[in-house]
């Protein structure tokens, strides 16, 4: 790598749902998300107290600690708790949302369709951001280091 070539963004992910694999082929280092904070006590302002607490762990690890080391995050629609933080990161936070991808809920023919358009639309929202474009090639060496992570994850367990 020579000095010329852009760092790799660090992308956050709130969940396991977003494609990792995409992420990785268009040049971004994606990252799971985990609360730092004690006490979910600086999200309060922004969310209520009966909310999901590891939503609102996350968020207060943000609002103390800056977590400056991102450089933008994606959200899944996996759960209210989850679409309400994004509805409250977009206004409050500085880092920046990147896509919004929605999983499917089943598995036919139709959600399958669906969740490819989506995925499309992903890999678009995130070109717009990164120096990389999707091709074929990314995208399977992306899935081939992701599926050896997996395997190496499954002989350890």
């Amino acid at each position: 790598m020579s000095g010329d070539e852009p760092l790799s963004p660090t992308v956050g992910l709130f969940a396991a749902q977003p494609p990792r694999e995409l992420l990785y082929a268009m040049g971004c280092n994606p990252v799971r998300i985990f609360p730092t904070a004690a006490k979910p006590t600086a999200a309060e302002a922004y969310l209520p107290r009966n909310f999901c607490s590891l939503n609102r762990l996350i968020l207060a690890s943000f609002i103390e600690d800056g977590q400056a080391s991102l450089d933008a995050v994606v959200f899944s629609d996996e759960d209210d708790a989850t679409r309400r933080l994004h509805d409250v990161w977009r206004k409050a936070m500085p880092v920046p949302v990147w896509a919004f991808v929605e999983v499917p809920r089943a598995a036919t023919r139709l959600a399958i369709d669906r969740y490819a358009q989506v995925l499309s639309r992903t890999a678009a929202d995130l070109a717009a951001h990164t120096p990389h474009s999707l091709s074929v090639a990314g995208l399977r060496r992306a899935i081939a280091v992701y599926n050896e992570q997996r395997l190496l994850l499954s002989h350890l367990k």
